[in-house]
């Protein structure tokens, strides 16, 4: 009789004992749901909870790079359609509007050589002999420039080499917990805007435009030179189903351009093609 109590005991203690077993690994259960549910949630600091579209404008205007003008030579690799291509090219930029790149060939040639002066555009494509001119919208950029088709103007193009963008006074601001970053948005014309802002930084990391509800330009800055300019911009337009990474080096900071950098001329022999509105 001693030994069917203590067996009887034995089994009470043995249940309660699954019992809190059971307890505890739904304890850990709802614990893990509360982890997952949160997982990858960074809330707004406190010390930023007061910043407006405004005071995050101005900041981004304290840290922007103060250069004018920049030369460098860029790496580019470049997904699309017709597959994936690498090239070297030599870039000059000066804001507000202008830039010219030449392509390079392998053995050191210009392929290719593109040059606005914010207004117009020439383009000269030696392999073809063909030169290009005319007014430089974004959908004549877009046509030309074998970059990606990110639906911009020249400013829009100088700015993003330099690492910025121009926010409108009318701009709002949001935050976003799954980035931890802030987020500029605004409407210009028939585009959507959306600026990514690194809270520490207070400098631009990503840029999306958006025409009719689609998604035309998506540039990330993967990382900076010391002085600022971006080092690693990822383009994407998902349009086009285009894709580039430009990789920046050998900076030469506000160096002397003449007008000439800017303007190209046709070489002898090639006849000047109006390429714009009226173009065939």
């Amino acid at each position: 009789m001693f030994r069917q109590k203590n067996k009887e005991q034995f089994k009470g203690r043995l249940s309660l004992c699954r019992l809190g077993l059971n307890q505890a690994a739904l304890f850990v259960c709802f614990m893990s749901f509360l982890t997952i549910g949160c997982a990858g949630r960074i809330p707004l600091p406190e010390h930023l909870q007061q910043m407006t579209a405004q005071t995050v404008t101005d900041a981004m205007n304290k840290r922007a790079v103060k250069l004018k003008a920049f030369s460098s030579e860029v790496r580019v690799t470049y997904f699309g359609p017709d597959g994936r291509l690498k090239g070297t090219v030599s870039l000059a930029a000066q804001r507000p509007g202008k830039f010219r790149y030449n392509l390079m060939g392998p053995h050191g040639g210009v392929l290719e050589a593109f040059a606005t002066n914010g207004q117009t555009f020439q383009l000269s494509k030696m392999s073809e002999s063909r030169f290009l001119y005319g007014p430089a919208t974004p959908d004549t950029l877009d046509r030309l420039l074998f970059f990606a088709p990110l639906h911009l103007g020249p400013k829009g193009w100088v700015d993003l080499l330099f690492g910025t963008v121009s926010i409108p006074s009318h701009a709002t601001l949001d935050y976003s917990e799954q980035t931890g970053q802030w987020m500029l948005e605004w409407e210009e014309q028939e585009k959507f805007v959306r600026v990514h802002v690194e809270p520490q930084e207070m400098m631009m990391s990503r840029l999306e435009v958006s025409i009719a509800g689609e998604l035309v330009c998506d540039v990330s800055i993967e990382s900076r030179h010391a002085v600022g300019l971006p080092a690693k911009l990822n383009l994407k337009a998902p349009r086009d189903k285009v894709q580039a990474t430009l990789k920046t080096r050998d900076i030469r900071e506000n160096p002397t351009f003449g007008k000439a950098t800017f303007e190209l001329s046709p070489p002898r022999g090639v006849k000047p093609e109006y390429w714009g509105p009226l173009a065939d």
